[in-house]
């Protein structure tokens, strides 16, 4: 099954949508393939996000670089929309997702990390779904 996480630059929620995702994935033994990209990529991966997943969930994504929409696969099972009203026309999947989440860009450390805590919330439940043969 592969799914992308989109939003407009491909800098922080969408990037760490894909790397917890991995994660998550990869301890409940699912065979994924995880993506993310954005409509108007930005030059760099948020260094708030890159120090904060390191720091509190041991993810490096130091190595991440933004993308665009043109490096995704054409065969997506599931996108994900960070909550940023990205319409994504050319991003053809089988299911559509908004997980409806506030740019923690500019947030103090709390209040990103209180972002994070929802984006991991809302991924457990998109990883369920996928358990149970909903997706």
């Amino acid at each position: 099954m592969k799914i992308a996480f989109i939003c407009v630059h491909n800098s922080c929620r969408s990037q760490m949508a894909e790397a917890l995702c991995e994660k998550m994935a990869t301890e409940l033994g699912l065979n994924l393939e995880i993506y993310s990209a954005g409509s108007d990529i930005s030059k760099e991966v948020n260094p708030k996000a890159i120090r904060i997943l390191k720091q509190k969930y041991a993810l490096d994504i130091s190595s991440y670089k933004a993308k665009g929409f043109d490096s995704l696969p054409k065969d997506l099972d599931i996108v994900v929309g960070m909550g940023c009203g990205v319409a994504c026309p050319s991003v053809g999947a089988r299911y559509h997702f908004d997980f409806g989440l506030e740019d923690p860009s500019g947030f103090e450390d709390e209040d990103f990390i209180k972002v994070v805590e929802s984006l991991k919330l809302k991924l457990k439940e998109l990883l369920e779904k996928i358990i149970q043969g909903e997706l």
